[in-house]
């Protein structure tokens, strides 16, 4: 098997409600598991919970970003073009 995967995740053109639900609701399923993880280290008392911290901080502007991009491509009329790849690496 190859090491380096490119896979297509998203792609094609989007009205600006469309493009937020789906965008909100994969960044959504990204902060719930990490809150999740930081429960779960918490309760365990074992781990660092830094990363996944950071990870909702970050996923939280994210989030907002989207949300002030499709207001305003359906204020001004826009659609919106989506192209999004998940690249995944096989490491050992």
């Amino acid at each position: 098997m190859e090491k380096v995967h490119h896979l297509k995740f998203i792609e094609g053109e989007f009205q600006p409600e469309e493009a937020n639900a789906v965008l909100c609701d994969i960044i959504g399923s990204k902060i719930r598991h990490h809150n999740l993880k930081i429960l779960n280290i918490k309760v365990s008392a074992n781990g660092e919970v830094q990363h996944s911290e950071e990870r909702v901080e970050a996923l939280v502007h994210v989030n907002q970003a989207v949300k002030e991009i499709t207001q305003y491509a359906i204020k001004e009329g826009y659609t919106l073009k989506i192209d999004s790849t998940i690249n995944i690496q096989l490491m050992k």
